[in-house]
């Protein structure tokens, strides 16, 4: 999980969604969290954010997902993301 990118990991207040809580301590974390450089760093911090928002009921996870996908080898410029994007691919040969 990325606690920035993340709406519902906010805990900011009225600044959050509407009727989202207010707790300054996963705040804090988050901001450490962007200002972190090392990877491992990160991680630790975002463990420690996790922890809080189900400790103080903040998030609470319905489930994860995956949604597989394959390609042909004859494609190429597929773009990795989580969504799939159609443009930038080319078959080979063309």
């Amino acid at each position: 999980m990325d606690p920035l990118r993340s709406a519902p990991a906010s805990a900011s207040g009225k600044r959050a969604w509407f009727g989202w809580p207010e707790n300054k301590q996963i705040e804090e974390l988050r901001l450490k969290f962007a200002r972190a450089l090392k990877p491992a760093e990160q991680k630790k911090l975002a463990e420690e954010i996790q922890r809080l928002l189900i400790d103080e009921g903040v998030l609470v996870p319905l489930g994860q997902f995956y949604i597989p996908s394959a390609y042909r080898t004859s494609l190429t410029g597929v773009l990795d993301s989580h969504v799939p994007y159609f443009w930038n691919m080319k078959k080979a040969g063309k």
